[in-house]
C-alpha cells in the first residue's frame, strides 16, 4: 500500500468518526463539551469507554510531544552536517562569544 493510500484511509476515518460524533451528540452537548469524542463513547458504551479514549488520547498527546521534541533536534543537525551553516571562526556564533549583538546585552542586563 501506497503512502498516498494510507493517507487516504486516515482522512475518511478520521471524517467519519467526527460525521458520527457531530450525528451522535446534540449541538448544546458538543458545545458546552471540552473532549466531543470522549462524550461520545461515554453515550455509546457507558463511562469506561470514555475514561479508555481520555487515557489513549493523553498516551498520544506524550507521543507526540517526544515526536516534535526529536524532530528539533534532528532539524538543524542535517544543514549542519552539509556544511550549510557558518563557521564558529566568522558569522554569529563569533560575534556573540566576542560579546557583540543584542543577545549578548540581553543576557547581560538580566543578570
Amino acid at each position: 500500500m501506497r503512502h498516498r493510500d494510507r493517507l487516504l484511509i486516515a482522512v475518511l476515518v478520521t471524517m467519519l468518526a467526527c460525521t458520527v460524533v457531530i450525528g451522535l451528540l446534540p449541538a448544546d452537548a458538543m458545545h458546552h463539551s471540552a473532549a466531543s469524542m470522549v462524550e461520545a463513547a461515554c453515550r455509546l458504551w457507558g463511562p469506561t469507554a470514555g475514561l479508555g479514549l481520555a487515557l489513549v488520547a493523553t498516551v498520544s498527546c506524550f507521543g507526540v510531544l517526544n515526536g516534535w521534541v526529536m524532530l528539533q533536534a534532528q532539524t538543524p543537525l542535517e544543514p549542519a552536517q552539509d556544511g550549510l551553516f557558518p563557521r564558529r571562526s566568522r558569522g554569529w556564533i563569533a560575534m556573540a562569544r566576542r560579546g557583540s549583538g543584542c543577545c549578548s546585552a540581553a543576557c547581560w542586563r538580566a543578570r
